[in-house]
């Protein structure tokens, strides 16, 4: 409701085409980002993921066209290749004996996220400056969208940290620094081919 082009009548439809814009970006990539994971490893992707949707959520924070909103949202659901990714590391890394219970938990966590996140992203919106109650906020959603990403950016290090690569055929390829060193050099070939 605070992009100058949205009129009051119509909020719900852009809210819609704000989330839709990062589903559909999501849903094209996801396998691209299973195709990558199986060429580089699964580490290197559900870092590379995590730290490009961090920066995303920044980017969305300082938004102020709903243009700008949906070409981020669309950026954050094509960086956003962990979904998949995560799902597969969990099978891989649990047994047939606790499988079924690692995989009961991956929904209740996102179901935790669609809780919570809402709560504490509508209790840190600021309509006003909170520096200056007098003078409206230029980016009232800024602070959720930072608190999204500090908690990404944590994720990020004790994923680095903890996160065995669960891929069997990564023992055989170079270091992490260099398979990522040549996703982007073979990103940058794709690219400059086409």
């Amino acid at each position: 409701s605070t992009f100058p082009e949205v009129r009051e009548n119509q909020v719900g439809l852009y809210v819609g085409l704000i989330a839709s814009s990062f589903a559909l970006a999501q849903f094209a990539t996801n396998f691209f980002w299973g195709w990558i994971s199986d060429r580089i490893g699964r580490k290197p992707v559900i870092l590379l993921g995590t730290l490009l949707t961090a920066a995303s959520f920044v980017a969305f924070g300082f938004c102020r066209t709903l243009w700008q909103a949906i070409i981020v949202q669309m950026v954050m659901g094509l960086v956003n290749g962990n979904q998949g990714v995560v799902a597969t590391c969990l099978g891989e890394i649990n047994d047939r004996s606790n499988q079924s219970r690692a995989f009961t938990y991956l929904p209740v966590v996102y179901g935790i996220g669609g809780i919570t996140g809402p709560i504490v992203g509508g209790l840190l919106v600021f309509k006003n400056n909170p520096f200056n109650h007098s003078k409206p906020n230029p980016y009232p959603y800024l602070l959720p969208n930072l608190f999204s990403a500090a908690i990404l950016c944590l994720d990020l290090v004790l994923s680095m940290l903890f996160l065995e690569e669960s891929l069997d055929e990564a023992k055989y390829l170079p270091p992490l620094g260099k398979r990522v060193e040549n996703l982007f050099s073979w990103l940058w070939q794709f690219t400059s081919s086409t």
